[in-house]
Formats: structure tokens, sequence, C-alpha cells
């Protein structure tokens, strides 16, 4: 499966699944966070630690869900994993090397 596909399974894969527990205000994959995060807003918090309860532990994907309540004093969406970014951009100049 391709990169370009990837994000936007995961984010219906995700919706899907938990708006089994009630309606969802948002959901955001936060692609460049190394844990691999995803964040869920229910409508109602009720709801929310309902999915919580229910999905933390179990298995999506082949990893295992830790699924806690997000106060907002972490900006999930910045944080990189800045080891993969050297690497990416270490690769992008070996190829600008042999391209010239």
């Amino acid at each position: 499966q391709n990169d370009e596909t990837l994000l936007p399974e995961l984010e219906v894969d995700v919706r899907e699944e938990c708006v089994k527990f009630g309606p969802i205000d948002n959901v955001k994959v936060c692609e460049n966070h190394p844990q691999g995060v995803v964040l869920v807003k229910f409508k109602d918090r009720k709801d929310g630690l309902k999915c919580i309860e229910k999905m933390n532990g179990r298995w999506f994907g082949g990893k295992q869900i830790h699924a806690s309540e997000d106060d907002g004093s972490i900006k999930h969406a910045l944080i990189r994993d800045y080891d993969a970014e050297v690497s990416r951009l270490e690769r992008f100049g070996e190829e600008l090397e042999e391209s010239t």
C-alpha cells in the first residue's frame, strides 16, 4: 500500500471503529509523530471515555493501542521523528549528488 492512501484509509478505519461509541467531531492522524498518534474528538466526552475504555489495549493494524484522554497540553501534530527526518534528508542529498 502506498503512502498516499495510507493516512486517509487509517483515518477512515479509526472513524468507523470509534463512531460505534458515539458521534465524532473529528479524527486527526498526526502523520509525523513517531508513535503514530491519532486524535479522536467526540461530540460528548462520555462517549470518548467509553471509547478509551474499550479501545485501550486492543490491537489495530498490528499495533497495540494506548488510548487515553488528551488534555490538550501536548501538540501531537507538531512532534516529529527527527531521526527519520535526518535519514530522509540524507537520502535526498545523495539523490541530488547522483543526478549531477
